[in-house]
């Protein structure tokens, strides 16, 4: 069985009420929807696969990078998302979500703060390594 670790985290992420509370179910994969374009800047998180993934052939464990930019009207907004999405993160302890087991993600450094130079947008990143099976 092939997991899918960035489908099993958006849906880990979008039963966490913290965070939803923030940004509702603005929580996507891969790129923001061309549709919250008109919307923005608000509060909402987008993860993206980070690149490289540790794979161990004896066991079916898979330990994917992913990058998570949390984003906000302000910088103190983007950051209430992202200790939202950390707090998220640091809880993850052998859950069972969509019939993977997230095992732990390590949290490698703290987020970095920027302004997207195109859109003016504030956010903060994060890096991370998501450990699963299923």
């Amino acid at each position: 069985m092939i997991i899918d670790v960035l489908e099993v985290l958006l849906d880990y992420l979008l039963t966490k009420t913290e965070l939803t509370n923030l940004v509702s179910t603005r929580i996507f994969g891969n790129g923001l929807p061309p549709a919250e374009n008109s919307h923005m800047p608000r509060k909402c998180v987008v993860i993206r696969e980070h690149g490289g993934i540790e794979r161990n052939d004896e066991m079916p464990l898979l330990s994917p990078r992913m990058h998570i930019r949390s984003y906000g009207e302000t910088s103190f907004a983007a950051g209430q998302v992202d200790r939202a999405v950390y707090t998220a993160l640091k809880a993850v302890l052998r859950v069972t979500q969509s019939s993977t087991i997230l095992h732990s993600v390590g949290l490698g450094r703290g987020a970095t703060s920027g302004v997207d130079p195109d859109t003016g947008w504030e956010y903060k990143d994060r890096l991370c390594t998501v450990h699963a099976c299923s």
